[in-house]
């Protein structure tokens, strides 16, 4: 537990650019008292002036300690004011808090008082202010959310009322800046430090007049991006359509590019985060030129080209896109900015690739030490192979996937879809919430290594573990068989495939009857498993030769309310109008600014209470660039011009 002296708050200095300041005058309704106070030693009569005890409530969010280390422990008056020097006693290192300049510098020495009028006041302790005002205040306290690391410009006076201390204070709302604030050099860890001290003496007093203020502050003042993790008031950031949903407040940056990154990201915006998607100005996501087919422009939007990729529309709903080249240290500067108040970084960059730009882990950590961090790379940051670049069919191949994938006796072939990108994607998600959560208890961010290897390899489950306990290889590829269960595979019809699941004998009875073959639960080939999986390419022949007899369509009509697992092999534009896809909601039909009505397919998990959908399109190269550095940087038009013309944006 740290002491600051109350009587080292100055008077804020305003700046050229703060004179038009509109201030918010709101009053604590919550009385000083912090648990380590020991109010029952004060006596009538006695004066409290000097050090008040500083809480630290970002290193835990709810502020119930568990243990209470010896520094900790409860002092009373006496201990209070021997520690800020005002007796012979030895003296402690005092914080010195600048609330207008953001530095904090200690020293042994007592606070002195400032120059301007005095806002401290002595205070009578008056044998009224029971222990139950402690407790209270402190159950208050506890239900508040993690203290940001970033306070705006604040004074605080103490005036004594008749219920004790009451701290009023003077929130001096942002204005727009005249200026960009570019370049920008990376603040070291001591700045930071520093910039947590200056508010850490009001942040116990009064955090809960904060969330008064947010109601009174208008969004022109441009304060909430120096609030992170409270407010988010741009346009689309806050919206009524997100206050429900499980993730609603939280912002990710997302530099990723293909599936694996987009694929997570998507799934964090469906869920409610507010996702900034940062491409190259003119390029774009690579995925914007993998085509055909393109969903085509209409004659409306004006604009020229191809369209929009069929394969970016699928991984990119519910973004903001962001076009802006950080190959320039402005450019830099601005992600490093965004960063600030962010509270998840996704990028899927070789290992080392962003250190460069000063926007690897070790750096962004240093501006925002709440940051979740998430690395989705090929290989992993460590390992032999973690320098190479891989793509989701070189991972496949490497790492077992497509050696068990294939026909029987075929060559190895890869999967329809990226599968391996796509798992990864689904590990990444889980482990940025995952992180969410553990930062609630530990107030710090972390980072996340994610590797397709690793999520390849955990993806073969059962077979990794039949090899790593029979120490043998794989049996091999098998197409739609299964190498222990006969028969579990599909088979030809008059015009087309049907797959048929008999997993245990009682299945394989219903099949036989169903085809028509009665006496193959008898017949000692096919009597249990075992026998079947041994005697399989004469039992698989034999049901083929039925099933080539009926048309599809035919077979599930006869399969209909046996209990046989059953299924039509569909291709995809037959799964997207299946009755029970459509029946499902999981196709969606939205608005394009740029294409018209668009048919996208839908987040599958279904909510009871808190629906995620798609609220929004996949956006166009830059559609948000402009509301992103106004509402989150406070940018004017003018400056966003300039970085327009300087291509460091589009």
């Amino acid at each position: 537990m740290e002491k600051a002296s109350l009587s080292s708050i100055s008077e804020p200095q305003e700046s050229p650019v703060s004179s038009k300041k509109t201030p918010v005058i709101v009053k604590v309704v919550a009385i000083l008292a912090p648990d380590d106070l020991d109010i029952n030693s004060t006596k009538k009569g006695s004066r409290f002036v000097g050090s008040l005890p500083i809480q630290r409530p970002w290193i835990r969010q709810n502020h119930r300690h568990t243990e209470r280390s010896p520094s900790m422990a409860p002092r009373s008056i006496e201990q209070t004011l021997a520690e800020a020097g005002r007796t012979g006693r030895p003296r402690r290192r005092i914080p010195m808090i600048d609330t207008s300049s953001n530095v904090c510098r200690t020293s042994s020495a007592p606070a002195k008082a400032p120059s301007a009028p005095t806002t401290v006041k002595s205070v009578e302790a008056g044998p009224t202010r029971p222990r139950e005002i402690a407790r209270g205040f402190e159950q208050r306290v506890s239900r508040l959310p993690p203290i940001p690391p970033r306070m705006p410009n604040v004074k605080l006076t103490l005036g004594h009322g008749k219920d004790g201390i009451r701290p009023t204070f003077q929130v001096n709302s942002s204005p727009r800046r005249k200026h960009p604030r570019l370049p920008r050099v990376p603040q070291r860890v001591e700045e930071k430090t520093s910039a947590l001290a200056s508010w850490a003496t009001t942040a116990i007093l009064g955090y809960q007049i904060m969330f008064q203020a947010s109601f009174l502050v208008s969004r022109r003042t441009n304060l909430a991006h120096k609030l992170p993790g409270l407010w988010r008031w741009s346009s689309t950031a806050a919206t009524s359509d997100t206050s429900n949903l499980p993730l609603h407040g939280v912002r990710v940056l997302d530099i990723t590019r293909v599936l694996a990154g987009p694929y997570c990201t998507q799934i964090l915006g469906d869920l409610g985060a507010e996702v900034i998607k940062i491409e190259h100005p003119t390029r774009g996501d690579d995925t914007r030129a993998w085509g055909p087919p393109f969903a085509s422009y209409t004659k409306e939007s004006g604009r020229k080209g191809p369209g929009e990729s069929a394969y970016y529309l699928a991984v990119n709903r519910n973004k903001k896109s962001l076009g802006l080249n950080f190959q320039n240290p402005n450019g830099v500067a601005i992600i490093q900015e965004l960063a600030r108040d962010c509270d998840v970084f996704v990028e899927n960059f070789v290992p080392g690739g962003l250190a460069k730009y000063q926007l690897d882990y070790a750096s962004l950590s240093k501006i925002n030490p709440r940051l979740i961090y998430a690395s989705i790379t090929g290989y992993g940051q460590t390992g032999p192979f973690s320098k190479r670049a891989g793509y989701d069919v070189m991972i496949e191949a490497e790492f077992g996937l497509m050696h068990i994938t294939g026909s029987r006796d075929g060559p190895p072939v890869k999967v329809g879809v990226a599968i391996t990108d796509l798992t990864t994607g689904l590990y990444c998600t889980n482990a940025v919430l995952a992180a969410l959560l553990g930062r609630q208890k530990t107030g710090r961010g972390q980072h996340l290594d994610v590797a397709l290897s690793d999520c390849q390899i955990a993806s073969l489950t059962n077979l990794a573990s039949s090899c790593l306990i029979s120490k043998k290889p794989d049996t091999g590829r098998w197409g739609t068989a299964h190498p222990s269960i006969v028969p579990y595979q599909a088979f030809k019809t008059a015009d087309g495939d049907i797959l048929l699941g008999g997993g245990n004998d009682r299945l394989f009875g219903i099949m036989s009857e169903v085809l028509n073959q009665p006496d193959w639960p008898a017949d000692e080939r096919f009597a249990s498993n075992a026998q079947r999986v041994k005697n399989r390419e004469t039992l698989e022949e034999a049901i083929e030769q039925i099933t080539r007899t009926k048309t599809t369509a035919e077979w599930l009509d006869a399969f209909e309310g046996s209990g046989m697992p059953y299924a039509a092999v569909n291709d995809v534009q037959d799964t997207l109008n299946h009755e029970h896809t459509r029946a499902r909601g999981m196709v969606q039909t939205v608005s394009h600014p740029a294409l018209g009505e668009i048919d996208l397919v839908n987040t599958p998990v279904k909510y009871s209470e808190t629906q995620p959908r798609i609220r929004t399109p996949p956006p166009l190269l830059g559609q948000h660039t402009d509301e992103v550095l106004r509402e989150l940087l406070g940018l004017k038009d003018d400056e966003i011009a300039k970085l327009r013309k300087d291509g460091i944006v589009a």
